[in-house]
């Protein structure tokens, strides 16, 4: 076991010392079409593309669970069942908002569902960036993981869940929601309190206008 650690550091090290050195923008562009060619500015575009559907996902979950929310609190705390016709002209909400601690756990609870739906692909989207195959940075990162190296995300997907299970791919969840969830959270109460307010000023314009008519 010794030898073996030794043996990977001491590949670690010759790995970094020929590996590219970034300075500034530019250069860092320079050093990885010389290491990588055009390929290295794209690698970990597909998991990237499939990340666009985190917003998404979070949005749909939030409605969702916002209009269960109305139906179950319909009648109690100011806040009207789905039946009850509203004034609103933004998206057919209700004229009385929800509560802002209701808003807040909505919003909490639709960023952890995106999280968990898109999570994977940003796991191996770093494993590439950090160890795609061919490149003397990602031999140098190899050769500290015992020369494990991914071709492709498919590749780096199944080599994951065959030697670390589902739980790889939720490597860093927990720090990456302690971090978000609470951000999520006072973005949409901020969305639908002015959502609220721009649906109140369409309706005192439409009112004036009812009137001057």
């Amino acid at each position: 076991a010794g030898a073996a650690g030794a043996a990977a550091a001491a590949a670690a090290a010759a790995a970094a010392a020929t590996a590219p050195r970034y300075q500034g923008v530019a250069g860092t562009v320079a050093a990885i079409l010389r290491e990588e060619g055009v390929r290295g500015l794209y690698r970990g575009l597909a998991p990237s593309l499939l990340l666009v559907s985190h917003g998404a996902i979070q949005f749909a979950a939030y409605e969702e669970m916002r209009a269960l929310a109305v139906r179950w609190n319909g009648g109690r705390g100011g806040v009207p069942s789905s039946s009850t016709p509203t004034s609103s002209g933004l998206g057919g909400r209700d004229a009385t908002a929800l509560p802002t601690a209701t808003l807040s756990a909505l919003g909490a609870a639709s960023k952890v569902v995106a999280c968990v739906a898109t999570y994977p692909t940003q796991v191996i989207r770093a494993r590439l960036q950090q160890r795609q195959v061919g490149t003397a940075v990602a031999a140098g990162a190899a050769a500290m993981m015992g020369g494990l190296r991914y071709d492709g995300g498919w590749a780096a997907a199944r080599t994951v869940l065959a030697r670390e299970g589902v739980g790889g791919l939720y490597k860093g969840l927990a720090p990456t929601l302690l971090r978000v969830v609470p951000q999520s959270a006072v973005t949409f109460v901020v969305y639908e309190r002015v959502l609220s307010l721009l649906s109140g000023g369409g309706q005192e314009a439409a009112a004036a206008g009812g009137t001057r008519g």
